[in-house]
């Protein structure tokens, strides 16, 4: 597990957050969960998007991305 710091805005207010990242064998796959995970699949393929934009390479495995608010 590999976990990164972020913020995200909240209005005018910056918020910390925590994104926890998993790669596990298995089928290859691309999941978010965490905050508000209706909104944050909703951004599924933006997200993907840009991670392939800055040349993010995703391994063949199941890749687990969780936002965790503090």
């Amino acid at each position: 597990m590999k976990s990164i710091k972020c913020a995200t805005l909240n209005e005018i207010e910056a918020k910390e957050v925590d994104v926890e990242i998993t790669f596990t064998k298995g089928l290859p796959s691309f999941t978010i969960v965490g905050l508000a995970s209706s909104v944050i699949n909703e951004s599924k393929d933006r997200v993907k998007s840009a991670l392939l934009t800055n040349e993010y390479k995703f391994p063949p495995k199941k890749n687990y991305f969780e936002f965790k608010s503090k």
